[in-house]
């Protein structure tokens, strides 16, 4: 009579926890797409005529991007150095975002102003201004509360990241 055996338990899961993989996967995505922002350096470079804070403030932009793709390599290899960097980009970003209403009115002007001539005036400057003003400062709040709360989150992930490891044998 044979005994029956139980399987040994190996280790097939993951390296990284449940959390802390979806973090690098939605960061990820989200680093391609501001690398994908890269492209527009033209349009950065001739907002220095019309609009040189926004401009600055995009450029700025652009090197967080870079400074989170050095994060996410060091975050993938499990390196603190990488939360570091990731929190101090969303903390950069979140700075960034709360100047932008302000420097974006020279654009906010120029832009209501060709959209009153393209309507020929059946829209007023004040309600384009309105419209666009409400925009640029709802982009702003809303990519501060999600760079804050991205923060929050991967500290979270880091600590749990963290425990596993130190309990793994």
């Amino acid at each position: 009579m044979t005994k029956h055996q139980k399987p040994d338990k190996q280790k097939t899961s993951s390296k990284y926890v449940t959390f802390y993989l979806v973090m690098l996967i939605l960061t990820t995505i989200s680093v391609g797409f501001g690398l994908f922002n890269l492209v527009s350096i033209g349009t950065t470079i001739k907002y220095f005529d019309t609009a040189p804070l926004f401009a600055w403030l995009t450029i700025v932009q652009y090197a967080v991007t870079l400074l989170m793709v050095a994060a996410l390599v060091y975050l993938y290899k499990k390196k603190e150095l990488g939360l570091h960097l990731l929190i101090s980009s969303y903390g950069l970003t979140t700075i960034c975002m709360t100047v932008v209403p302000i420097a974006a009115q020279p654009l906010v002007r120029e832009a209501a102003t060709q959209i009153v001539t393209d309507s020929k005036g059946e829209i007023a400057m004040d309600l384009a201004m309105n419209i666009l003003q409400i925009t640029f400062m709802s982009i702003a709040v809303a990519n501060a509360f999600m760079s804050i709360l991205f923060a929050v989150l991967w500290y979270f992930a880091w600590k749990k990241q963290v425990q596993r490891d130190s309990t793994k044998i």
